[in-house]
């Protein structure tokens, strides 16, 4: 076996190394259950690494494993550090936390280390354990995340006994890896899924169609063969039964609105944008436009369009509670397009604005607000230059056109001013 600096002279060197003046390690798991359940929801691989403290060999080879080369490489597996021996351990900085770990493996203590050894040993043993019942070590494999074996990353035989793997072959092999079986996600990469699908639930939950596709959209756009992808597409097949059903709804408008069928098509691209059902609706708009009955309409359509934008606008006056402008454009919608959805549509939110005594009330007052000002500033002039009829007439026409308002209250106070 090969002589080597003892691990923690190693260490001292790579954290003063300025390629790691903010050190960065790997991401250890602390057991081998744990790793594989997590390679899963990842869709990598598990690495796991067997040394033995206290032989040069080993030592040098917990060294490679503080290479920032190999510390980026192991970002794409799930990794686990075995080791039957106590190691040093000590306060140190992982992950931005200060924490009691082992000085060989930050982020996992020397418990931690010796318990996934004896796990790993229990499925794995005969992988590094020669014909004399001796286990080798440094020894290290990769395997799926069912546990297969996919490779050996070693130096020498179980049977001649292993020596150090050098950082740049280990990390070839990782690479070797990852371009054979793919990457799946990194951890962090995982922490940001588990975030956009946990969005992507909040939004379902408050009916927010478009933030629920946009953030499970921000989950498949990483990974489409992980668990979490999974959660992810389910969420996004649930929201688009609602774009399959318009379109089963289109359909059935075809034969007697056409203009009507080709916008609730085109609806449904935009609300279900990246999603399979706003790829069926492309192409569903693309076989519509070829019939006959719909070439015809497609003059109506730039009309309804611009129906669609005046009950955008009135929502957008109802929520600023200007009522009388609201008023105005639905029933501006209702009266252009009779018997449409958006005319329809337009006149039920009329009704129930007229039906709310208190939006009714307010409707009222906005309405007096564009001719009243006016009606009384010309009364105020007659007034003042003598004219009382005239002042009288501005005044009382206030009065009949909007009774009951502040502008009618003010009308009254003019005119007794005048008796």
């Amino acid at each position: 076996m090969k002589q080597s600096m003892p691990l923690i002279l190693v260490l001292l060197c790579v954290l003063a190394s300025p390629a790691l003046s903010a050190p960065e390690y790997v991401k250890w798991t602390k057991t081998l259950a744990g790793a594989l359940a997590e390679a899963k929801e990842r869709g990598s691989m598990v690495l796991v690494c067997e040394v033995l403290s206290g032989e040069a060999s080993n030592e040098a080879q917990m060294g490679v494993y503080m290479d920032p080369a190999f510390v980026k490489a192991s970002r794409n597996f799930v990794c686990v550090f075995c080791n039957p021996e106590p190691t040093p351990e000590g306060e140190m900085v992982v992950d931005g936390e200060k924490i009691t770990t082992s000085k060989a493996a930050p982020g996992v203590t020397s418990a931690d280390h010796r318990r996934a050894y004896d796990e790993v040993q229990r499925s794995y043993a005969d992988l590094n354990t020669d014909s004399t019942g001796a286990t080798r070590f440094p020894f290290h494999f990769v395997a799926d995340a069912d546990g297969k074996v996919l490779e050996q990353i070693v130096n020498g035989t179980k049977e001649g006994g292993f020596d150090v793997v050098a950082a740049d072959a280990f990390v070839a092999k990782l690479n070797a890896l990852v371009s054979k079986f793919g990457k799946g996600l990194t951890a962090d990469e995982l922490a940001q899924c588990r975030k956009d699908l946990e969005a992507a639930k909040a939004a379902k939950a408050a009916g927010d169609l478009k933030g629920l596709l946009k953030s499970a959209g921000a989950v498949l756009a990483k990974s489409t063969k992980t668990q979490i992808a999974d959660e992810a597409r389910k969420l996004v097949e649930e929201a688009s039964a609602g774009g399959e059903a318009a379109l089963v709804e289109a359909d059935g408008m075809l034969a007697t609105d056409p203009a009507g069928a080709l916008l609730k098509v085109e609806e449904v691209i935009e609300t279900y944008a990246g999603t399979p059902v706003a790829d069926k609706a492309k192409a569903t708009l693309a076989e519509y436009r070829k019939r006959p009955e719909v070439k015809k309409a497609m003059a109506q359509v730039a009309a309804r369009r611009e129906a669609e934008k005046n009950l955008a606008k009135a929502e957008e006056e109802l929520g600023r509670k200007q009522y009388a402008r609201a008023l105005d454009l639905f029933d501006d919608v209702a009266k252009k397009f009779p018997g449409t959805e958006q005319g329809e549509k337009a006149a039920a939110r009329a009704a129930e604005i007229r039906g709310d005594e208190s939006i009714a009330a307010e409707v009222r007052e906005q309405q007096a607000a564009k001719v009243c000002k006016g009606w009384l500033s010309l009364g105020r002039t007659f007034a003042g230059n003598g004219q009382k009829d005239k002042a009288r007439e501005q005044f009382e026409k206030v009065i009949r056109e909007f009774p009951g308002t502040s502008y009618a209250a003010e009308a009254e106070t003019e005119l007794k001013k005048l008796r």
